[in-house]
């Protein structure tokens, strides 16, 4: 992965918090305990965070101390069984807890291509700014129990959760 790691999420915290940037894209998740960051072509910070070598858990973005607004990907790559270093199942367990989601260069659609992805309160408590047509997950399977309890700004009738197989 090409960009600037961090083994601190103190220090990563603090340099992207630096950054005269409003928005981060969430890119997902590392699988070697270090925390990610570039900028893309659209100027925009990318982030990727390390799972709980644990529990597999995706550490969460808010207890970070990141003070942005969180865009994301239009596609969100995480294919086959991954585990880490103990052979647990990646999760993302409300990794994007209480987070501002900001539809910036998304077109209403979140793809997430993978299989047997734990995406349980993903969004939980989140605010969803934006998001006037709807949002659209895309996915191959994943499992979205309580994946949006507690979040505000989306009107459930114009959110849909398409799935497909790989």
């Amino acid at each position: 992965m090409t960009g600037i790691e961090y083994a601190s999420r103190f220090d990563f915290a603090d340099v992207l918090n630096e950054f005269n940037n409003e928005y981060v894209r969430f890119m997902g998740t590392t699988i070697d305990d270090k925390y990610y960051m570039n900028i893309d072509e659209d100027g925009i910070l990318n982030i990727n965070l390390p799972m709980d070598d644990h529990s597999g858990i995706v550490r969460k973005v808010a207890p970070l101390g990141v003070k942005k607004n969180i865009v994301l990907p239009r596609k969100m790559n995480f294919l086959g069984d991954v585990t880490n270093s103990v052979g647990k199942m990646v999760r993302f367990k409300r990794t994007l807890e209480d987070c501002t989601i900001v539809n910036r260069y998304l077109d209403d659609d979140f793809k997430i291509v993978g299989k047997r992805i734990d995406m349980e309160g993903f969004f939980y408590k989140s605010t969803f700014i934006g998001f006037d047509n709807g949002l659209v997950i895309k996915n191959s399977s994943i499992e979205v129990n309580f994946m949006f309890a507690g979040s505000r700004g989306l009107n459930e009738s114009r959110l849909r959760i398409v799935s497909y197989q790989i």
